[in-house]
């Protein structure tokens, strides 16, 4: 996602629960777009329950860091075999 905006963060969670169903609960960080009002209201008409980690305290997120960090390691690699695939024909 390369804007964080309300709107686009929105629009990237509805097509995430689009597809892997709504969860029960969202940590996120203290971001205005978590913590606007309209974000809030998406996640009360959707029923999912919205935690916000301790502001100015990331370590206190530390395990969804460490789950982004090795997603986006996957990624790489998943991307470098793709290439590999690709340039094989």
């Amino acid at each position: 996602m390369k804007t964080t905006t309300t709107k686009k963060t929105i629009e990237c969670l509805r097509d995430s629960f689009a597809r892997f169903g709504l969860p029960r609960v969202l940590v996120s960080d203290n971001g205005s777009q978590f913590t606007s009002y309209e974000f809030q209201r998406f996640m009360q008409r959707n029923g999912v329950k919205h935690k916000t980690s301790a502001p100015f305290k990331p370590s206190s997120n530390g395990q969804a860091e460490r789950y982004v960090a090795t997603l986006k390691q996957l990624l790489r690699a998943m991307h470098k075999y793709t290439k590999v695939l690709y340039n094989r024909n």
